[in-house]
């Protein structure tokens, strides 16, 4: 996967002499792989292919956290036109590999499902602002390989739908916000019925949002699952929204 990132391109162009664009971004990332990720001195920084053969090394033979944890770090750091088109090649190679793990974003999680990938995706782009940052703060912490959140990332994924109903119907709660959207667009009472049950689940004394002391038997298939239903859920709250010129960009 390594020589998808590090490749070697012409230093200068053959024209001008100068620094190829290309060869600056990859220069700029061996640089920021060096000094962020790998955390060593720029002083000590070798010339950029020995910086490729060490993030080579970290996907050849490190910890398979620290492999992940490497590639999340070189699509952060790129720029859009490079990011967007490697995230794609290495999600192909997740997938041939059948590693159960996809890029979302820039974040690597456990989901290997193209209908809860494509969900996530959409949620993300979401026109709804406060969406797409509660998603892509529940995506951090589900993402975390060291130390993930499972807490946070449920709260953050219910967070959004709350975002959206309120924003689309009103209401100080998630709750008040159901019951007007089941009326203002067509919500099946067994949707209201359901998500209603899924905030319940959430505030309740036992639930995500209060400050226990014991941790509760949450796991990753919990955050996965909530992450998933509260995406297709927003977007099919603003798909519905969009159909009846309900404004909510």
């Amino acid at each position: 996967m390594y020589d998808y990132v590090f490749v070697y391109l012409p230093e200068t162009d053959p024209r001008w002499g100068e620094p190829t664009s290309e060869a600056r971004v990859v220069q700029r990332l061996g640089e920021r792989f060096w000094t962020h990720f790998l955390k060593r001195r720029s002083d000590q920084k070798p010339a950029l292919p020995h910086c490729g053969d060490a993030l080579k090394q970290i996907i050849l033979l490190g910890l398979w956290n620290e492999a992940y944890d490497a590639m999340e770090f070189v699509v952060a750091t790129l720029p859009s036109s490079f990011a967007n088109p490697l995230r794609e090649k290495w999600n192909e190679l997740l997938k041939q590999e059948n590693a159960a793990y996809r890029f979302l974003n820039n974040h690597i999680v456990e989901i290997t499902s193209d209908t809860e990938v494509t969900e996530i995706e959409d949620s993300l782009v979401s026109p709804i602002a406060p969406v797409r940052e509660h998603i892509e703060a529940a995506l951090a912490f589900l993402s975390n390989k060291k130390n993930p959140d499972y807490r946070n990332s449920i709260k953050e994924s219910i967070s959004a739908v709350e975002s959206a109903c309120r924003l689309i119907a009103g209401g100080k709660t998630l709750g008040d916000a159901l019951k007007h959207i089941k009326d203002k667009i067509g919500l099946h009472p067994a949707l209201e019925k359901g998500f209603s049950a899924l905030y319940g689940y959430t505030s309740d004394k036992g639930g995500i949002r209060h400050a226990l002391l014991d941790e509760s038997d949450l796991d990753a298939a919990d955050a996965r699952f909530m992450l998933f239903v509260c995406s297709a859920f927003v977007n099919f709250l603003v798909s519905k929204a969009a159909e009846l010129g309900i404004k909510i960009g």
